[in-house]
């Protein structure tokens, strides 16, 4: 389980600089594109202001700007001092007028600020357009020769592209799989961006809040700058900080890592102890069985030949010992037992002459008493 926590651990802070490097990517090759595209706003706002100066019909200057599209992909507008488009070589895109009201221009209305010159170029992100919802990427510059709008716009789909290439979608792909069971990568404010579990064919962004567990470990590992996990179920779930260069926080990484392949590891270690217990332990408590036997025994014998002799039993036959020291110990009881009986036969013989004379005595003191009696009467 260590051993997974730490894969989980090391998964998600890799992930967190990868998904950081991701995001960056796009965005740098969206910004040069963007320097890119205002160097073409300000070479047609050139064009334009050339044609005007020397007359040159507005058709002729929309058929140039047109053959400079089927090369480039790229859209190309201008307008006059109200904001009104004069050339556009989109013809799908009618009569526009730029306005300075958001509410009514959420995408557009930031251009009208070129024809006051308060700014002198405008670059937007990527976004979908109000007319159509495609994603374009716009740029504009003002006017040379007087105020006006000179726009260019690009399709989007390269962004896409880099995505689906660099971005988070193929690097969640690449690393769920193994003991990786999920991978969730949230914004700043901790919306899922994209989720991808193990049992799903394809990465989507998760509709679905995260639970309190992993909501509260998510910003704990935001607030503090370092990885922080739990133990959840069968796996650990690690969540890792996401910072741009800058080091501002941009969201975090939550990774899930299964503990199957613990498991699995414990198992044949268990496997293995136990074989290890068949092969080496049954057998050493075979010898320790017969080593506590062959000491147990000597032992029991001494104990049962110390009792018999504290009852007084001297005859009793003691074994005799090997070269042990409960050997030695048997070996000395019987040379005790003995030597007691021996000295116990000798107080009995001393005692019974010592019961012989005091006989004589007696029968000595029988025959002086008759005699003092005998004495007595004469």
């Amino acid at each position: 389980r260590g051993q997974a926590r730490d894969d989980a651990k090391a998964i998600a802070e890799l992930l967190a600089r990868s998904v950081a490097f991701a995001v960056e990517i796009p965005r740098e090759v969206e910004a040069e594109i963007g320097e890119q595209m205002k160097t073409q706003a300000n070479l047609v706002a050139e064009l334009v202001a050339i044609a005007e100066k020397w007359r040159v019909p507005p058709k002729e200057v929309l058929e140039s700007l047109r053959r400079v599209k089927q090369s480039s992909s790229s859209d190309f507008l201008a307008t006059d001092s109200e904001g009104r488009i004069t050339i556009h070589t989109d013809e799908s895109a009618g009569d526009f007028v730029f306005s300075a009201d958001a509410t009514a221009q959420p995408q557009a209305h930031a251009f009208h600020k070129l024809l006051s010159g308060s700014l002198p170029a405008v670059v937007q992100e990527a976004r979908k357009r109000e007319v159509d919802s495609r994603v374009f990427k716009y740029v504009g510059v003002g006017g040379i020769d007087r105020p006006r709008i000179v726009q260019v716009g690009m399709e989007a789909a390269f962004i896409e592209r880099l995505d689906r290439n660099l971005g988070l979608r193929r690097l969640a792909t690449e690393v769920v799989q193994g003991e990786v069971r999920e991978v969730r990568i949230l914004d700043a404010e901790l919306n899922s961006l994209v989720t991808r579990a193990a049992l799903g064919s394809e990465p989507s962004a998760a509709a679905e809040s995260l639970g309190p567990a992993d909501l509260e470990m998510v910003r704990d590992c935001i607030e503090e700058g370092n990885a922080v996990g739990r133990l959840a179920g069968s796996g650990y779930r690690f969540a890792a900080p996401v910072r741009r260069g800058d080091g501002v926080p941009a969201g975090a990484v939550l990774v899930e890592v299964s503990t199957a392949a613990s498991r699995r590891v414990l198992w044949w270690q268990a496997a293995g102890a136990g074989l290890s217990a068949l092969l080496v332990g049954i057998p050493g408590v075979l010898a320790s069985l017969w080593i506590a036997r062959s000491v147990a025994s000597p032992v029991r014998q001494a104990m049962v030949v110390a009792e018999r002799i504290a009852a007084g039993d001297l005859a009793t036959t003691v074994p005799e010992g090997d070269e042990h020291e409960v050997g030695r110990l048997l070996s000395a009881m019987g040379t005790m037992s003995r030597r007691l009986g021996s000295l116990v036969g000798r107080i009995q013989n001393a005692g019974a002459r010592l019961s012989a004379v005091e006989g004589e005595t007696a029968r000595a003191l029988t025959r002086q008493d008759r005699a003092i009696r005998s004495f007595g009467e004469s």
